[in-house]
């Protein structure tokens, strides 16, 4: 929980590297990438500035990029235990400079040095962003040094295994950190962090009735009067207000849910917005939080289109996806699932489960014949066609089936969950983001990759003129949805006249250069 520097009081305990003893240096995974201590900055071939640090001097750096062994997992931890006895309500403190690739960023508190609290750092950052120089942090670590307050330590984690993105992992840019210290918090009022509950990606029409979620975090004192979190949804007129649960004890959170559901009426981009504003709370940027989904005519997707790694076993088969709720019934027809960089072709399956959402349970529905991920599906969405399958309403888990200890390298994405099968029943995989892979309802008949956000098609339904974006000099075919050819059109530029067309649903297809897009689209006059 990010603090405002306002509130920070008394430092309890502070380090600025002047002394490298203080601090030890291991890694995971068994090699020589490792932090290192000093005034030298960063050297590799991409390598960013050294920190700006406040204090000078000595500073901690893991300079992946120069090290570039392709398997990243270094420690620093403080070396001699903390007292922070009597201290209930303390931050971590920093200054730090980092650039993302395909890597994490984790600070870890334990009070046992064995059992390890994770607070995630940077998360919010894209590939290839950078924080400020420097970027003075604080996290609430309060939560994390309860059980033994006298023996607290503190580690910086840079994490890039091999396992996170094919090609990419362990070989980044560079973390850098300086500065360091513990802060009582004073507080003066309720200080409510509000968290964006999951929200799939996108969800076809047919499908497209929610509920929302948000976690409600307090660091302050304790929230005694009532106090409503507010949910609302743009495009659209949908509102909600649910009472928190009072008292909220300070370092107390609680999941506040809707009491009525949203029901999209529409294709296209929706945004929901949490709030819940306090008198008094000393950061109330935290206190609103939203998220976006997206409404399509044939695809559920868990991921938010910004894959950040790759997925998948280096030791034994593993079978993983998202989970979909269907709504009413209807038929699979396609999975599309993104792959990260490969170096090798590889056999494996997809799966269809129905799932009981009381326990967990998984009754297979189906299972593709063998397929091949190709070097050529290398980052990039490719849909496999399956037999289509005829679902009811329910909860289902749609999933990649790795059948061999080779890595299938799965993108995901920066939050979320992946789901994987474990004996009959479908259980979480901690530490990943949601995986591409999407489940689909429409007539696709194309098995080529397709770049993410290559082209697209709109407006959806149309009256019969649609733009095409992305494809210039492309070709247009488009079909019923009984596979015949109603209408051809080469050398299209961006428009396309379909007005000869009936009323009803068809599948566009759009054929460039790199490869086949295509669309359901519905005339209505």
């Amino acid at each position: 929980m990010i603090q405002n520097t306002k509130d920070i009081q008394a430092v309890i305990w502070s380090d600025d590297f002047t002394t490298p003893a203080n601090w030890t240096i291991t890694n995971e995974v068994g090699n020589t990438d490792n932090w290192v201590i000093g005034t030298t900055g960063p050297s590799g071939n991409y390598a960013i500035a050294p920190i700006a640090s406040t204090s000078g001097g000595n500073f901690a750096l893991f300079d992946s990029d120069l090290m570039c062994s392709g398997n990243q997992v270094g420690n620093l931890t403080t070396t001699n235990n903390i007292d922070l006895t009597g201290h209930t309500d303390v931050t971590l403190n920093f200054e730090q400079y980092y650039r993302r690739f395909y890597d994490s960023t984790f600070v870890f508190v334990s009070t046992n040095g064995t059992t390890w609290t994770k607070f995630v750092v940077n998360a919010s950052l894209a590939v290839n962003g950078s924080t400020a120089n420097p970027l003075a942090t604080s996290i609430n670590i309060s939560s994390a040094i309860t059980a033994s307050p006298s023996t607290v330590k503190i580690r910086f984690q840079f994490y890039s295994p091999s396992t996170l993105q094919s090609g990419h992992s362990g070989c980044c840019y560079a973390w850098m950190v300086d500065d360091v210290s513990i802060s009582d918090v004073t507080a003066t009022a309720p200080d409510l962090t509000v968290t964006a509950g999951e929200t799939n990606g996108m969800t076809p029409l047919e499908h497209a009735m929610f509920a929302f979620g948000a976690n409600v975090a307090n660091s302050g004192l304790d929230l005694n009067s009532a106090t409503n979190l507010n949910i609302s949804v743009t495009p659209g007129t949908y509102t909600d207000a649910v009472a928190i649960p009072v008292p909220l004890a300070m370092s107390a959170n609680v999941d506040v849910n809707s009491t009525n559901y949203f029901t999209a009426t529409s294709l296209g981009s929706y945004t929901v917005t949490y709030a819940a504003p306090v008198a008094g709370d000393p950061t109330p940027a935290n206190n609103t939080a939203t998220t976006t989904f997206t409404v399509t005519d044939s695809t559920w997707a868990a991921d938010d289109d910004t894959p950040i790694g790759a997925v998948g076993s280096n030791t034994v088969p593993i079978t993983f996806g998202n989970l979909y709720a269907v709504l009413a019934n209807d038929n699979i027809t396609s999975v599309s699932v993104g792959f990260g960089t490969v170096s090798a072709d590889l056999a494996f399956t997809i799966s269809l489960y129905s799932v009981d959402p009381s326990t967990a349970e998984a009754t297979l529905v189906y299972t593709t014949p063998s397929l091949t991920r190709t070097v050529a599906m290398s980052d990039i969405l490719t849909t496999f066609n399956i037999v289509d399958q005829a679902v009811i309403p329910g909860l289902y888990f749609c999933a990649v089936d790795q059948l061999t200890a080779t890595n299938i390298a799965v993108l995901y994405d920066a939050s979320g969950s992946i789901y994987s099968l474990s004996g009959t029943a479908v259980g979480v995989i901690p530490g990943f983001g949601n995986p591409f892979v999407r489940m689909n309802n429409g007539l696709i008949t194309n098995i080529k990759p397709v770049e993410f956000g290559k082209v697209s098609v709109y407006p959806n339904p149309s009256t019969g003129n649609l733009t095409i974006v992305n494809a210039p000099n492309s070709n247009i075919e488009v079909y019923n949805l009984v596979g015949e050819l109603v209408f051809s059109q080469n050398s299209v530029m961006s428009k396309v006249d379909l007005s000869s067309l009936t009323n009803g649903s068809y599948i566009v297809k759009v054929i460039t250069k790199d490869g086949i897009y295509n669309k359901k689209i519905n005339i209505v006059r």
